[in-house]
Formats: structure tokens, sequence, C-alpha cells
């Protein structure tokens, strides 16, 4: 079973402090001049797992810069009250960057360098769970920018200019890690890295449950492309294997509740003094009002001029919409705790990746038993009684209806779990979203824009993606 108990330890900063992961001369900046070999291997090992989750600018993961502005609002979760430019397709320059440098340069070189010393001593299990994370933050970069350096990066010494990977080769090669990372893994080993543990507190037949579920998530983006054979026999091969089997497997960092170990969002928004700047998307709202759903009190907070569920449309302020901020709902308040867990990922979203896959026959599993299942995690999850969990289920609203059905039901239980929501809307076309009003590109963003520093310290490799715009669709969308 999964175990409670909160991090508390702070983690060392990024042993790589290079400007970017491409930039050019920097070899000698990214030896640490502290002597890192002399820091203990569960403190590189935290740190590399903070840094992917959510570092201290708010640009991990689950940092608010990459969930609020960016991965939570372009699929309409949330909303922008105010300042609203990311809102109407038009992101900030700089932020695209600092996820990308932050990335490179902090959490993946962290884990790079967990991974030497596990070689160093021998230990596969640390070598093996530093593997897994590392494929966690490649994916989130090639899901985001989607064709990046891969092979050649974190190794500025002998490619100061790594070269850009294609994403089918990508994706292909995270498949093979993780299979192989879950194979290194012995569960009933006792881990000496436990402390540094921030996802299972060493519990090693979770990582190999975590890493089978995250196979079935990456070889679920290769369904609308040439790969999809490919992407067939790997999603039947993982789901055959040993994954998630409850709540209790979910990989999750949990909080404690104090700085500097405080939710992301929870810290830059609320302590931040920004509770004005979002509110729940209209999209969302009137959806699950539609659907009578019981999640709608846990992910909204009724508006504060007459208690009632409103949300905001994406791209109007609060007065092009008709009232002012407080006629809106804000973000449900289990969201925004101190002590809220970031969700890397659930039960619920593995469920809905089976449902998916029986859909389309790559496993012979009932899709429609997988989809109902997917709903009834996803409520459990958040407290939801059971029998407003089956009285939800029977509507015949609810009941499932091909992968339409799956992707609207995956949409609402990705809610505010970082990027997958605006993977999963762009892969699959569910929900089928209206434009944000008053938006200045007239087509939804499909990626991170590239940092603009690539084009000056890696400018021959970057220079086929010079001309790539945020709403040109990254390779999992070709259909």
């Amino acid at each position: 079973m999964r175990r409670n108990k909160l991090f508390t330890a702070v983690p060392v900063l990024a042993l790589a402090i290079a400007a970017g992961a491409c930039d050019d001369g920097l070899a000698d900046i990214n030896r640490n001049p502290n002597n890192p070999e002399d820091v203990p291997v569960e403190t590189v090992l935290s740190s590399g797992i903070w840094d992917v989750v959510a570092n201290a600018g708010g640009r991990g993961v689950f940092g608010e810069w990459t969930t609020l502005y960016h991965t939570s609002l372009w699929p309409q979760h949330v909303a922008q009250s105010a300042y609203n430019d990311e809102d109407r397709y038009s992101p900030r320059e700089g932020v695209n960057e600092n996820i990308w440098e932050e990335m490179y340069a902090g959490a993946l070189q962290d884990l790079q360098r967990t991974k030497e010393l596990a070689q160093e001593s021998g230990d596969q299990n640390l070598l093996a769970v530093a593997e897994i994370m590392q494929v966690y933050g490649f994916l989130f970069l090639t899901d985001m920018f989607g064709d990046v350096p891969y092979f050649e990066a974190l190794n500025l010494e002998e490619f100061p200019k790594p070269a850009f990977t294609p994403q089918a080769e990508i994706y292909t090669d995270l498949l093979t890690r993780l299979e192989t990372a879950a194979s290194q893994i012995n569960p009933g080993a006792s881990a000496t890295f436990a402390t540094g543990d921030l996802i299972y507190d060493g519990n090693l037949q979770q990582w190999v449950e975590f890493a089978n579920a995250l196979r079935l998530r990456v070889a679920i983006r290769l369904a609308n492309t040439e790969l999809a054979e490919t992407g067939r026999a790997a999603f039947a091969a993982a789901w055959a294997a040993d994954k998630f089997d409850d709540n209790s497997d979910n990989a999750d960092l949990d909080w404690a509740g104090t700085p500097p170990a405080q939710n992301p969002i929870y810290e830059q928004i609320v302590i931040g003094g920004r509770t004005g700047d979002f509110r729940v998307s209209a999209t969302l709202v009137d959806t699950l009002k539609s659907l009578s759903d019981p999640r709608l009190p846990i992910f909204a907070d009724p508006a504060k001029t007459d208690g009632a569920y409103r949300g905001l449309q994406n791209g109007r302020t609060p007065a092009q919409a008709g009232g002012t901020v407080d006629h809106f709902s804000w973000i449900g308040s289990y969201f925004i705790q101190p002590t809220t867990p970031s969700v890397l990922m659930s039960y619920s979203e593995m469920l809905f990746l089976g449902a998916e896959a029986a859909a389309l026959g790559w496993i012979a599993d009932d899709p429609a038993t997988l989809y109902r299942q997917g709903i009834e995690a996803s409520m459990q999850q958040y407290g939801v009684a059971q029998t407003e969990i089956d009285a939800y289920l029977a509507q015949p609203k609810v009941a499932y209806n091909g992968l339409p059905s799956i992707g609207v039901q995956k949409w609402i239980a990705l809610y505010l779990a970082g990027p997958e929501a605006f993977t999963e809307v762009r892969r699959t076309g569910y929900p089928q979203l209206q434009l944000a009003f008053a938006n200045v590109t007239g087509a939804f963003p499909a990626r991170l824009p590239y940092p603009a520093d690539e084009g000056l310290y890696n400018a021959e490799n970057f220079a086929p993606y010079e001309n790539v715009t945020f709403t040109d669709p990254v390779w999992f969308m070709q259909q």
C-alpha cells in the first residue's frame, strides 16, 4: 500500500548551472565547483525529482507557469481573469525559455548525475528510478516543444551544440528505456535511497508499476501516427505487465505544507497574492453542470457574489463577461492547499488509456468497462461517495459512446494534472473546444514556442525550426 509520509527535506541547488541546454562554451560552467561527488546521492535524487515536478521558479511540470499559464489554460480547465495574454494565445516571452533551461540544466542534469553515481556503486535500483524520472522529464519536453535535443543532450563537453531528435525517435526510445528500467528493478530489495525518493519512499514495486503505466502513456502517443503498430505492441506488452492496481499506486509528490515544501500553485498563486488572476473556465464548469458531475464543488468554489458555480469564458475578462472577478468560480479549495499533492500519473488516467486502447483493438479488454472504471477511480481519488458515483454512472448522458466519451471523461479527470490535459486534447481532439474570445492567432496553441536562444547558441541545428510557430502541430497530432 501507498505510504503517507510527507516530504520535508529541502533539495540542493541543481548541479548544472548552465544557462541553457545548448549554450556554446558552457562546458566549464557545467562543472560544479562545490564538488558534487561529495553530495549524498539521496540529495541529488531528491533535487532531480523536485525540479522535474516543481522547481523554485514554478516552471517544473506542475509549476504555476507551466500549468495555470499554459497547460491548464489552453485546454480550458482554467481562464485568466487578469493579464490574459496567454488566454488569447499570446504567450509572454521568456517563460518558455525558462522552462526549457531549468529542465535541461537543472532537473535532467541532477538525474543524470544520480545515474552516474548509481553506476559507480552498482545500484541498479537507483539507476532505474533515476532513469524513469529522466524519461518523465524528456517526455514533458518533447510533448511541449516537439523535436528537442535528446540523444546528444546532457553532455555539453562532447556535444556543446546538440542535435534535435525527431519526436518519432524520441518516443520509441523512451519506450525502450522504460521497459529496461522496469526490468532492472528488484522489487523485493530494500532501497538504499529511500530518503531521497519523493514519490514512493523507496517502494520499488511501485516504481515498477509506475514505469509500466508510463509506458502506456508514451505508447498511446503513437496512435495517430505512422508508428501506430509500434505503439500497439508496446501498449499491449505494458498492459500485461505489473501496473497500477488502485489509487494507492498513483505517482505523486506529497507536499509537507511548510516552506519550501509546499504545493507550487499554492505557493506562487496564493502566497504570492495572485488569486485574482485565474478563474475556472466556463468550458469545464458548463460541462460538469451538464453532466450533474459531483466533482464540480471539488474542482471549483462557488462565486463569492451569489454562491453559483459560474465559469469564465476563455479570452474574456470578467468585465467583458458582464461581472467582476467575484462573479466567477475560483479554483476549488482542495487544489490550492499547501499540502495538495502533485500527481505525476494516476490510476484513473491509466484506465482511460486502457479504454482507448481497447476501443482501438490494441488490447482485448472491454472499453466500456475500463471507461466506467476510469470515472470511478477519478471520483474516488477525490473522495466522492460511492452512491454519488453510482448515480453518475447510471445517467444515459454518461454512458460509454466510443472515443469521444473517453476523451471528455479523461479531460475532466486530468483537471490541473500538469500538462497531460493539454497533450491529450491536442492528440485526440476531445473535447471539441471553441477558440478563446478575442484570440490573436485564429488557431489553438499546439506547443510551447522554441526558446529564441537556440537560434543564437545552436544555430545550425536549430535552423530547421526557426520558423516553427506555437500553432504548428507536433508530430503526434498528425492524422
